[in-house]
């Protein structure tokens, strides 16, 4: 059953997972796997918890195998997680939250009060040192407004300056400051936090 991803959770996972910055690797890069499986948790869109251990989901993941503690496994439709949040066993403590949108797997990237922009693309992994690594031959940026259910490509690891500034500025056209900032380079392109912290439609 899918559900739109509500906005209060979408301003919450940063906090809820302890989010870190992801690293965003483009190109076909090999990353040296010493872990298959993660431990995770997954909440459904019917409150339900499950934790146990599965591997990372990529891009089109359709279902999630979960091993559960007591070793049974479990199979999860993708469509029925709300979110789910992994780690590295080898650093608990650096959490990383994914969510299922548009029938892709991504990432937030940086989450303001009325933007989101999440990273998408092949292949996720946590390493051994706690980053999150966002790999394949082209890293897109999807950013959603509150209540919208279909995102907006706004730019890829493989737009120039130029051309990423362009679109986020035709994306961000009802914040004016903000397309100022943009344009005159005050803000970079790639600059999603700053992006997103600014973002005021309301101004």
């Amino acid at each position: 059953m899918k559900k739109n991803v509500g906005w209060s959770l979408v301003l919450g996972l940063m906090a809820l997972a302890g989010l870190q910055s992801c690293q965003l690797v483009a190109g076909a890069i090999e990353v040296a796997r010493e872990v298959k499986d993660f431990p995770m948790e997954i909440k459904l869109h019917d409150g339900t918890v499950l934790a146990g251990e599965a591997r990372m989901p990529n891009g089109g993941t359709r279902d999630v195998n979960l091993k559960l503690a007591d070793g049974t496994k479990k199979e999860v439709e993708s469509e029925d997680i709300a979110y789910l949040t992994a780690w590295n066993p080898k650093m608990p403590d650096s959490k990383f939250a994914m969510v299922y949108k548009d029938k892709k797997w991504m990432t937030p990237k940086a989450v303001g009060e009325h933007v989101a922009i999440f990273a998408y693309a092949a292949d996720f992994f946590v390493g051994k040192d706690g980053t999150m690594t966002v790999s394949g031959t082209s890293i897109s940026y999807i950013a959603f407004r509150p209540g919208e259910e279909e995102g907006t490509v706004v730019c890829s690891s493989d737009s120039s300056k130029k051309r990423a500034r362009k679109s986020l500025m035709e994306y961000f056209a009802d914040d004016p400051d903000l397309c100022t900032a943009l344009d005159d380079g005050e803000i970079g392109p790639f600059d999603f936090e700053r992006i997103c912290e600014a973002y005021d439609p309301a101004k």
